[in-house]
């Protein structure tokens, strides 16, 4: 217990009259008990100000991680339909330089199948993220 005195904890009393030690959403274990007392005490406005000067903290650490986050996977997103539209690009160029040269064309054939399934891929995703925001 020692290594969680200072963070967040919570403890919950179960039905069979056990407490539940939590620790920002981990949990920590459950102990049977025989009585407890439970003291509360009021918080001061230099606890509030901490307190509320740390969920702040917390906020926009979490907000700029998120931002970051957004910036990388628009970026990597971006890469993956630049990627797609050149290969297929190039694609159309290769197969008519290659017109009669039916093994050439096979291999191309390929690696522009293989190119719409990344780019499929990305359009899933897309859809999927849209669907949680």
């Amino acid at each position: 217990m020692a290594e969680y005195l200072n963070n967040y904890l919570d403890i919950e009393k179960t039905e069979n009259n056990n407490l539940d030690f939590w620790s920002d959403n981990y949990q920590i274990g459950e102990f049977k008990i025989e009585k407890f007392d439970e003291n509360i005490s009021e918080l001061s406005k230099e606890d509030w100000t901490k307190n509320f000067q740390s969920l702040l903290d917390l906020y926009y650490r979490e907000s700029d991680r998120t931002t970051k986050e957004s910036l990388l996977q628009s970026k990597f997103l971006d890469k993956l339909k630049a990627l797609s539209d050149d290969v297929t690009k190039k694609h159309e160029q290769k197969i008519k330089f290659f017109k009669n040269d039916k093994t050439k064309i096979e291999s191309l054939n390929a690696k522009l199948n293989l190119s719409n399934r990344i780019e499929n891929l990305r359009l899933k995703y897309i859809s999927e993220i849209n669907k949680i925001e």
